[in-house]
């Protein structure tokens, strides 16, 4: 297998022209891809071949296709099915052994010509909208944030519905601990960030100076206690006590999160103020979808002012919990655990295991009082 470094859905391909697009009449899409490997958390270049993705559907119509057969065979089976006419592209799909029956509906019922296009679902395919669009209006402060002159570090730059939309179906999606409990996510996985607790930042409050005569002490400390966890649990407390607040800052209280993964490495949005889906995934997690689809269609159907504070929600949080806003949280945990710790060392309290007495704080001379 060649180096792979695209990828759509679980189906992972090596180059551009690996992955076609398909329009029929009236805009109806597909993809066709020609996948190298599948990604379910552990890449199989053992299981590859042709997929047929419903752009408008969001579904596998089938995949697998020649399976095992050299690349280059695949490459020109590919471009014969990426020239079929609707009639022939139809039949091969029903006729395949893998067609995932019930994903498409014009192919199932052997329809003539193809279904109107669902225009969303083909934005969320591409990565981006084509089509009329709904304007919708902006809050205050989001219109504020997109002036040009503004300071905030938050931008609105989508101003109709379907822009909206498009943008949300696509963001990351991860279970809240069940099989099919799908909920908006982040990636909260913290990298590089300083263990040492000396942190250096511009802010006078962020650098406060640490007492290098305790490095050994907390050096020892971090090996020997569970200082990740406690700084990552210090790091969440403001989303899980339901503190966490979008811009302008007025609406604390009204967001509900959970964290999921092996490693609670996913902050899950569980609940909101606004509306909910009338059959969530879960019972006992109010903003769950049982899928992707699902998920875009209760988008759809939300009124202008519950949407767009979700949009509103989504990018203030994607931008507060971007890779290098974690890293300055987790350096401002360390650092104030440690100010913690050597107060409560100055005070008495033991050192770690073999650590040896600290050397008592050197106090400055007074100068000699000059006549």
């Amino acid at each position: 297998m060649s180096q792979v470094s695209r990828k759509i859905g679980p189906y992972m391909y090596d180059r551009p022209e690996d992955n076609v697009t398909v329009t029929f009449e009236g805009g109806r899409s597909f993809s066709v891809v020609q996948s190298s490997a599948y990604n379910q958390g552990i890449v199989g270049s053992e299981i590859n071949g042709i997929v047929v993705l419903d752009n408008d559907n969001s579904r596998v119509i089938l995949d697998r296709h020649m399976q095992g057969v050299p690349a280059g065979v695949q490459s020109i089976e590919l471009e014969r099915i990426t020239k079929l006419g609707w009639k022939d592209f139809s039949q091969f799909c029903r006729d395949h052994p893998r067609y995932r029956e019930g994903a498409a509906p014009d192919i199932d019922r052997g329809a003539a010509s193809p279904d109107m296009p669902d225009l969303i679902a083909q934005g969320i395919a591409r990565g981006r909208y084509v089509g009329p669009r709904t304007p919708i209006d902006l809050l205050p402060e989001m219109k504020r944030c997109n002036d040009p002159a503004s300071e905030a570090p938050y931008k609105f730059p989508l101003e109709s519905r379907e822009d909206i939309i498009v943008a949300l179906g696509q963001h990351s999606f991860h279970d809240a601990g069940g099989q099919r409990d799908y909920c908006l996510s982040w990636d909260i996985k913290a990298y590089n960030f300083d263990a040492t607790g000396k942190l250096d930042g511009e802010d006078p409050v962020d650098a406060r100076p640490v007492d290098a005569r305790y490095d050994d002490a907390w050096e020892a400390y971090v090996s020997q206690a569970d200082v990740f966890s406690q700084a990552c649990e210090n790091a969440l407390c403001m989303y899980k006590e339901k503190e966490y607040t979008t811009y302008t800052g007025d609406d604390q209280g009204d967001y509900e999160f959970t964290t999921a993964g092996r490693s609670g490495g996913h902050l899950v949005l569980t609940n909101w103020d606004g509306n909910t889906p009338s059959d969530p995934a879960s019972k006992a997690i109010p903003l769950s979808f049982y899928d992707r689809t699902d998920f875009v269609e209760w988008l759809k159907d939300l009124p202008d002012t519950s949407l767009v504070k979700l949009y509103k929600l989504v990018t203030c949080l994607d931008e507060d919990l971007k890779p290098e806003n974690i890293k300055c949280e987790m350096d401002f945990q360390f650092s104030a655990i440690r100010h913690g710790m050597e107060e409560e060392w100055k005070l008495g309290e033991p050192l770690p295991n073999g650590v040896g007495p600290i050397e008592p704080e050197l106090e400055e001379e007074s100068p000699e009082p000059s006549l």
